[in-house]
């Protein structure tokens, strides 16, 4: 009877004083998309919730195979083909909170007219096309987890 005890004891008290290792755990966030469909663009902004590591966030569609975001900048999805990038937006940096925003573009052409210039001037890899899913992935102890998912209008 006192062994039982004992190991009830050692039990709760690994779950009381938090002793069992958990891992990591994602981030409670949420993100808000605004999509302009004639523009063919998405923008998606943080809207609350905990900040991300960017180094532990990434973006997959059909066009981008899990990019982790902390390296989009320079990249060729961000990047031009020698003259122009892309904005990342607030994505740049090596933490992602409320109100920061990146925008994913489903042509070249609608990356020239948001930004300016020709869409010659841009990388000749779009984000996503048309009725895609766009998924962030959270990567935490080599293992992922979806954040949020919207799917984009075909």
């Amino acid at each position: 009877m006192v062994a039982i005890t004992v190991i009830l004891a050692a039990v709760i008290a690994a779950f009381v004083l938090d002793m069992g290792d958990m891992g990591d755990q994602p981030p409670s966030t949420q993100f808000n998309y605004d999509e302009n469909v004639s523009g063919k663009y998405v923008e998606i902004s943080i809207s609350g919730g905990e900040s991300i590591d960017t180094d532990n966030l990434l973006i997959a569609t059909s066009e981008m195979d899990d990019e982790r975001v902390s390296g989009l900048a320079g990249t060729g999805y961000f990047m031009a083909g020698g003259t122009e990038e892309i904005p990342v937006g607030d994505w740049d940096g090596s933490e992602v909170g409320a109100g920061d925003s990146i925008t994913l573009y489903a042509d070249l052409d609608a990356a020239a007219d948001h930004h300016g210039g020709d869409s010659t001037d841009y990388s000749e890899n779009i984000h996503y096309n048309p009725g895609d899913t766009i998924q962030l992935i959270w990567v935490g102890d080599g293992e992922g987890q979806i954040l949020d998912e919207y799917e984009t209008t075909s």
